[in-house]
């Protein structure tokens, strides 16, 4: 009995149903038939150090200290890294070479960890050209720009090397990305579902002897529906 009474709600309110849906499809129809793109990646490695300079090295000297100020070193760069500073300076490299990207659309594409005295640098870009591009002045930054935000490189620069060529590595689009127009459309349906069943609550029309009986009133009669024979 429950499931011809939510058929025929189905048949009263199918059309608030399925309205909001199609209203979303309509928009949401080109990115459904496009084929996403994803991006591109790049891993860079670095290490670096601040060699003292001693005229009579001991081991500690010569060995030990140089490591641990390397640690400190790549700890340092890598927190750089991810500073909006950082971005700046990418972009003012850029603009020298002629690119005109913005600091604003790098933040959060450059990404940094670190590993005792190897520092990876994690960027992402849609366009392959671009991120070369990318790559390279960061490189360039690291190497030659460092000493104008830590004051400790003032005298002596950091030595920082890149321990591997630019590599392009092409990246799927996330998978929210992907189901997101489909998740719309979902979402739509289950807000028409709820304005169907709250237009339902809030009407009161007696269809059926069923909503009399609900009522606890009494039936004197009921005439069948029949459909006009030609």
């Amino acid at each position: 009995m429950e499931l011809i009474a939510l058929w025929k709600f189905f048949l009263r309110r199918w059309w608030l149903i399925v309205l909001p849906p199609l209203v979303v499809l309509v928009f949401v129809a080109p990115a459904l038939l496009q084929t996403p793109g994803g991006g591109w990646m790049t891993v860079l490695h670095f290490s670096a150090a601040q060699p003292p300079e001693i005229a009579r090295p001991t081991y500690e000297d010569s060995s030990y200290y140089p490591w641990v100020a390397s640690e400190h070193v790549i700890d340092n760069l890598t927190t750089w890294v991810r500073t909006s500073s950082f971005a700046e300076e990418i972009s003012h490299v850029l603009a020298e070479r002629g690119m005109d990207i913005p600091p604003d659309a790098m933040r959060g594409i450059i990404a940094s960890d670190n590993a005792f005295s190897v520092m990876q640098v994690f960027i992402y870009w849609p366009d392959a050209d671009e991120l070369r591009a990318i790559g390279e002045a960061a490189i360039e930054v690291l190497q030659h720009r460092s000493q104008a935000y830590f004051p400790q490189f003032a005298v002596q620069p950091a030595q920082v090397v890149a321990l591997d060529d630019i590599v392009l590595t092409p990246t799927s689009p996330p998978l929210l990305n992907r189901f997101q127009p489909l998740l719309k459309v979902v979402l739509a349906a289950l807000a028409g579902l709820g304005l169907a069943a709250l237009v339902e609550y809030l009407d009161d029309s007696i269809r059926s002897r069923d909503d009399l009986e609900a009522l606890e009133l009494p039936v004197l009669g009921e005439i069948p529906r029949h459909k006009n024979q030609f």
